[in-house]
């Protein structure tokens, strides 16, 4: 390359700009005394000088070597007849070696090439080139208009959500229906609040690769989590979704899109993220209020970064553990002007919580088509809940004279605006439930009732009660505990008093082992002046206490063994509730089975999983919230036994996971240590099991309310009369939970979420079909590798690596590596020839050993796409077929049509792609303008070119064809096949014709759009011609 500005150039020179234009372009006029060029650009054989441009010389520069095989075109002097050719480099003299076929090569000088460049615009038209006689040979336009079809097929089975078919995961439909939420809406800030092990993860995961596939190197992710779950959520992102190149915990990356932090790592990151995770973010829900400085810091710093992003997402499958206000504050995390955390705000909040129902309803006559006596009664409603809104009164009174029954005449514009207005503010404001997306589970009190989502899971079998004996056939701990209450509560001058909350606290210590009694009874007893009948009751749990221990332990090593005996490759987590049982526990099995046994710690990586020699985990509380450990067959153990059902919940969605990855998973087992009589432990787990039912439903969605009604009523009742009173507690629980069910509007169940699992298992079920047929399909990898010239390389058992042949392959190095953000396996290649990572065209291999579906979606698939739409390479061609029979020459045309929603945005297109979605459309139409009727003519025109001649099948009716490309072709003669046919079909005729069937196919492509389409309005919709395809039906065939 050199600067125009030091050589003397001619008319028709190549020429480049950094700052004027992209692409190369063509001197078409020179002005020396303003010392600048006026510019032309190769739009189409019939634009070969478009959208001329006057550039200074200075920012010119001369072209004189183009990439290995560029497409160029060259017009031939005699029949001034345009052709494609390929650069295969430089010759003297200023010339250039241009390639047309095996047979057809010759130097040209620089002047006599034309560079495609669409400039302005980044796409060409076909019509164009087929009527300027430009064409490409059929073989590549066949091949490009079948990689077409597949590949915008592909986008409208997954409704242009290209990470759902581009990620190695078997969706479910209740993942779509939140996934479709959150990608068509402008302001994607959610909870995802599905119930423990329905798959949060998987549905952050397509959202994190969708954020990236669209925003590419510009995407900053972050993901704050617990420590325990990283090694989690880097296994997700990188076999599952792909993105591991991605990653800070990559070491090679030095550069990362996605940080993957424990919490307290967001106090040290210095990015301004573009989307927030924060997944189990009930853990940092309290650290707003409980008084912690750091704690308060760090939640102000993760405020900040949500604030910041343009995507959020919060997961936890319990939205309002803890403090009475935590979930205001993961209301806060996704907007911080809507909720801030002062205390106004939040007594606000507490105020209209339990009016959610009534504000709903009057939110929802917010609404323009509703008559004007209806929303004035609306806005007293409104002005009756005292919310102190400033904002909200405004738009009440300025609505008030708008909607009066009495006016003469209204603004309506103005009218139905401020509706819209005051509905947005309110339901943002005072809506709680508006950006929750929450699936559960069947709740197991209507016996018609069934959930699809129970299908994916492995399920619970019916719990078993493993009993250990008491020491010496005497009374249990909790027997003598139970013999202390009694006497405590009604002689408070001999004993300490025995208020609720000591008395939950030692009921839980008791639940949990003996040695975990024994330690607090010791402390007690250390610490506590007590009346000598009290310590003697005291002094005989402790006695009592090793005891037990041991016999409770033995009781489990020898279910646990005949467990593992019979199920020899199954494995089993013990819950022991907290560190000190946990240990106990860990150590006597440790010493007592011949079998590895795994102690969680947080701190270190877990082997359960992995290791097939481990079949035994034992777990204290930390062990029961975030880790997943479904397989295919699983044992519960529950040594101790919680006080709060949350507790309950997080253990059994440890193992009672959903995962696409798991076949012939066996339904859970579920053991319960238990004393051998009807003693307060026994009860508590009769309690559970069939007043709340959890160990068969998941009860996570309701769990707070269960807990208060413990709280409140059960405990109480227990502390004064004792286990007995836990009989009547079963059949009150029962009751209150099937009220629960039918008569409260749970805040976390959203109708928005309903609505849309209908179209989410229409689009599922058509993205299932779409991937059978994508499967079977070579028409992605033919054109990868027949057209664009990738090398592709057998890795395994359908896997496929595409390589770059440099010198061949038709796209830039460059251009393929800056459009794959992931893909490329980097290690093993070389700037000049990038090697795509291992591909596969079976969807159940891509989620059986993590390598990428060859789909819509794959950056590098995607780079192929926009590099042939940026091409007039193979867009459109023109044949000679000919066939028996003596008959007047026939023109057929086959234009392939996209007709796609026109958008202003990615999300809009999502929302629009999910009731119009895009359609590919083609057709044989004649010369009239009209599709083909006859069955067998469009079975002979749309057959395979072959220029040897062959038969085609209709039927069983065989006809012989002979095909010749319309071009120029020849070795030391040239033929110019355009002029004979011109002798035989005017030029005028061929271009009415083409110009017809443009406008009719045009139309008729649009109907069979609009015919798709579920919108209730017209969808704005774009046009684009992908391909066309002349054939020339000539007789005489011998």
């Amino acid at each position: 390359m050199e600067t125009i500005i030091m050589l003397k150039v001619g008319l028709g020179a190549l020429v480049e700009s950094d700052s004027a234009f992209k692409g190369i372009g063509k001197i078409v006029a020179i002005d020396n005394e303003k010392s600048s060029a006026t510019i032309g650009f190769f739009k189409s054989p019939l634009q070969p000088y478009s959208n001329p441009i006057d550039v200074d010389i200075q920012y010119l520069t001369l072209v004189t070597s183009l990439d290995m095989r560029a497409e160029v075109f060259v017009q031939f002097p005699r029949s001034q007849t345009w052709k494609m050719g390929h650069y295969d480099g430089e010759r003297p003299g200023n010339q250039a070696l241009i390639t047309f076929s095996r047979e057809m090569r010759d130097p040209f000088d620089f002047t006599e090439i034309f560079i495609p460049n669409a400039y302005p615009n980044t796409e060409f038209n076909a019509l164009d080139f087929l009527k300027g006689q430009g064409t490409s040979s059929p073989y590549l336009c066949n091949t490009l208009s079948q990689f077409y079809q597949a590949y915008y097929e592909q986008k409208r089975s997954c409704r242009s959500v290209s990470a759902l078919i581009s990620s190695s995961v078997e969706l479910e439909k209740h993942q779509l229906a939140v996934v479709h939420e959150v990608l068509k809406d402008s302001e994607k800030k959610y909870l995802l609040c599905d119930e423990v092990g329905l798959g949060k993860t998987i549905e952050a995961g397509f959202i994190i690769r969708q954020h990236v596939l669209e925003k590419g190197r510009d995407s900053k992710v972050l993901i704050l989590l617990p420590e325990a779950l990283i090694e989690q959520w880097d296994f997700e992102l990188t076999k599952r979704f792909h993105l591991g190149d991605l990653l800070n915990t990559n070491p090679d990356n030095d550069k990362p899109n996605i940080h993957i932090c424990s919490f307290i790592n967001a106090l040290t990151y210095e990015d301004t993220p573009s989307m927030v995770v924060v997944d189990e973010a009930h853990q940092i829900s309290s650290f707003p209020f409980n008084g912690k400085i750091t704690e308060k810091l760090l939640f102000d710093s993760i405020s900040d970064f949500t604030d910041q992003s343009d995507v959020t997402l919060l997961l936890t499958g319990t939205p309002m553990a803890g403090h009475p206000s935590a979930y205001f504050a993961l209301l806060h995390l996704l907007n911080k002007n809507n909720f801030p955390l002062d205390e106004e705000a939040i007594e606000t909040f507490s105020q209209t919580l339990p009016q959610q129902s009534r504000l709903r309803e009057v939110y929802r006559l917010f609404k323009p088509e509703n008559d004007n006596g209806l929303l004035d009664g609306a806005l007293d409603d409104l002005e009756g809940f005292n919310l102190s809104d400033n904002i909200l009164q405004g738009y009440i009174d300025e609505l008030r004279p708008l909607v009066d029954i009495f006016a003469d005449e209204v603004d309506k514009q103005k009218r139905d605006a401020l509706i819209d207005f005051l509905a947005h503010h309110f339901s943002q404001k005072y809506l709680y439930d508006y950006r929750m997306l929450r699936n559960s589970r069947a709740t197991g009190f209507e016996k018609s009732q069934s959930s699809e989502i129970e299908l994916l899971f492995p399920g619970l079998n019916p719990a078993k009660l493993i009993s250990w004996e008491a020491p010496d056939d005497g009374a249990y701990l909790d027997e003598h505990f139970e013999q202390y209450r009694s006497e405590a509560i009604f002689d408070e001058e001999t004993f300490n008093a025995l208020s609720l909350s000591d008395f939950k606290a030692w009921s839980e210590a008791l639940l949990t082992s003996p040695l975990c009694f024994a330690g607090k009874v010791q402390k007690l007893l250390e610490n506590t002046q007590l009346s000598e009948t009290e310590s003697v009751h005291w002094q005989q749990m402790l006695d009592q206490a090793t005891g037990e221990q041991v016999l409770k332990n033995k009781a489990l090593k020898e279910t646990l063994l005949d467990w593992l005996t019979t199920n020899n490759e199954g494995k089993a987590v013990v819950f022991c509730g907290e560190k000190q049982t946990a240990d106990n526990v860990f150590s006597y099995l440790l010493g007592s089975l011949d079998i590895s046994v795994e102690r969680h710690n947080k701190n270190e990586t877990l082997e359960f999983n992995s290791n097939d020699a481990i079949r035994v985990l034992v777990c204290d509380e930390k062990g029961e919230d975030g880790l997943n450990l479904q397989g295919k067959k699983r044992l519960a153990i529950h040594y101790s036994m919680p006080i709060l059902l949350s507790r309950l919940e997080q253990r059994n969605g440890r193992l009672n996971r959903y995962s696409a990855l798991s076949t012939g998973v066996s339904p859970i087992d579920t053991f319960i240590l238990t004393p051998n009589r009807d003693t307060f432990y026994r009860k508590w787990i009769e309690v559970l099991k069939e007043g709340v039912g959890c160990f068969v439903y998941y009860r996570a969605n309701i769990q707070d309310e269960i807990d208060k009604k413990l709280e409140g009523e059960v405990w109480p009742s227990i502390r004064k009369m004792g286990y007995m009173a836990l009989d009547s507690a079963i059949i009150e629980l029962q009751k209150t939970i099937k009220e629960i069910y039918r008569s409260r509007e749970i805040i976390t169940k959203l109708a928005t979420v309903d609505l849309d699992a209908e179209k989410a298992e229409q689009i599922l079920a058509q993205m299932r079909q779409s991937d059978e047929l994508f499967e079977a399909s070579p028409a992605l990898k033919n054109w990868i590798t027949k057209g664009i010239l990738f090398d592709m390389k057998k890795a395994g058992d359908d896997l496929y690596r595409f390589c770059y042949a440099s010198g061949r392959t038709k796209m830039r190095s460059s251009m393929l590596l800056n459009k794959c953000i992931v893909g490329i396996d980097i290690q093993a290649s070389s700037y000049d020839a990038p090697i795509t990572r291992e591909l596969s065209f079976s969807r159940k291999h891509c989620v059986e050993n993590g390598s990428y579906p060859l789909r819509y979606g794959q950056p590098f698939v995607d780079a192929i796409a926009d590099v042939s739409r940026g091409s007039p390479f193979g867009s459109s061609s023109a044949i000679i077929r000919q066939i028996p029979g003596q008959f007047e020459p026939k023109l057929f045309f086959i234009p392939q049509w996209l007709v796609e929603a026109q958008n202003t945005s990615i999300a809009e297109q999502i929302a629009l792609d999910a009731l119009t979605p895009p359609v590919v459309f083609s057709e044989v139409f004649g010369e009239n303008g009209n599709i083909e009727q006859t069955p067998i003519i469009k079975t002979v025109v749309t057959a395979r070119y072959n220029k040897s001649g062959t038969k085609v099948y209709h039927e069983e009716q065989g006809v012989p064809y002979k095909d010749t490309n319309i071009t120029i072709s020849g070795d030391e003669e040239l033929i110019d096949i355009w002029q004979l046919v011109n002798g035989h079909i005017d030029k005028s005729r061929f271009n009415t014709a083409l110009d017809l069937v443009h406008a009719q196919s045009k139309k008729v492509a649009v109907e069979a759009f609009k015919a798709t389409s579920e919108a209730k309005e017209e969808t704005p919709y774009k046009v684009t011609l992908l391909t066309i395809k002349y054939v020339l039906l000539f007789g005489g065939l011998s």
